[in-house]
């Protein structure tokens, strides 16, 4: 295993506990269901591992649905970290101001599920916008006139594809 992936899947892992807390502390789970959110975190971990054994294993409708399903997951998580942090790191400012400035702050300044619910919803609007234009591919044609080709050529055609993402 190379040192790449063994950082990345630790990366990964620590992520899916950071987003497992985030929402053990919003929804206060009994220990059953939490045990039932815990093992379902544990198997999206491991999703790109299972697409991969699959797909090699010659099941590639299978890998393919998975794919979709872990890439999916996998871009939704992160986003709700981002947003998670940004908004922790908002929160903590306008705590340390109400505090130094003796402003009494709403009790949802506190609230896990508040904040919980608006970096999942944030999340999900932007991962399905990010879904949408993935699937809405478009070709630009741009026109460029120029005298300094060579001689005998009077028509060039140079193609650039960019930002192409292939599972």
């Amino acid at each position: 295993m190379s040192m790449f992936f063994v950082l990345f899947f630790t990366l990964y892992a620590a992520l899916h506990a950071y987003v497992f807390i985030r929402t053990w502390n919003a929804f206060r789970f009994s220990l059953v269901t939490g045990g039932i959110v815990a093992i379902a975190f544990l198997l999206c971990v491991f999703l790109p591992l299972f697409t991969r054994s699959f797909e090699h294993g010659g099941h590639e409708g299978f890998a393919r649905a998975l794919a979709y399903v872990g890439y999916t997951w996998m871009c939704l998580i992160f986003f709700f970290l981002v947003i998670s942090v940004a908004i922790d790191i908002s929160r903590l400012c306008i705590i340390v101001f109400s505090s130094v400035a003796k402003i009494n702050l709403p009790r949802t300044i506190h609230s896990s599920l508040v904040f919980f619910l608006v970096s999942a919803v944030a999340s999900v609007a932007i991962t399905a916008y990010g879904y949408h234009e993935a699937r809405a591919i478009r070709t630009e044609r741009i026109g460029i006139e120029t005298s300094k080709l060579p001689r005998g050529i009077d028509r060039l055609t140079i193609v650039q594809i960019s930002d192409v993402h292939l599972a």
